[in-house]
C-alpha cells in the first residue's frame, strides 16, 4: 500500500522539527562552550598580575639628570657655540647670475 500524502507530510514535518531541534541543540551546545571559555578567559584575566608596560626609566632618568645638570652650571662663553666663518662670494655663474647672498 502506497503511503498517502498526508502521512509523507506529517513525516516531513516531524523530520524538519528533527533536523531543527538538532540543529538548535548544537547551537545551545557552541553557545555554552564559547560562553564557559569566556569566563574562563576572564577569571584568567582577572589573575593575571599587571606587568609594567612603561619603558625602562633608567634611559629617562639619566637623560633628566644630564639637562639639569647643564640647566644649573652657568653659561661660559666656551659654551656657546662658535660663529662660522664667512664663505666669501662665490664668482658670477657662467649663466649671469649672481650667486652672492645678502648678509
Amino acid at each position: 500500500m502506497a503511503p498517502s500524502a498526508k502521512s509523507t507530510a506529517s513525516r516531513a514535518a516531524a523530520s524538519t522539527s528533527t533536523d531543527q531541534t538538532l540543529a538548535q541543540t548544537d547551537l545551545q551546545e557552541e553557545l555554552s562552550a564559547a560562553q564557559a571559555e569566556i569566563e574562563l578567559l576572564r577569571a584568567q584575566l582577572a589573575a593575571r598580575t599587571p606587568r609594567d608596560t612603561s619603558p625602562s626609566n633608567t634611559g629617562l632618568v639619566a637623560v633628566l639628570e644630564t639637562l639639569a645638570r647643564r640647566l644649573d652650571r652657568p653659561s661660559s662663553p666656551a659654551d656657546r657655540p662658535q660663529q662660522s666663518a664667512k664663505v666669501a662670494d662665490l664668482p658670477i655663474l657662467t649663466n649671469g647670475a649672481d650667486p652672492s647672498f645678502n648678509n
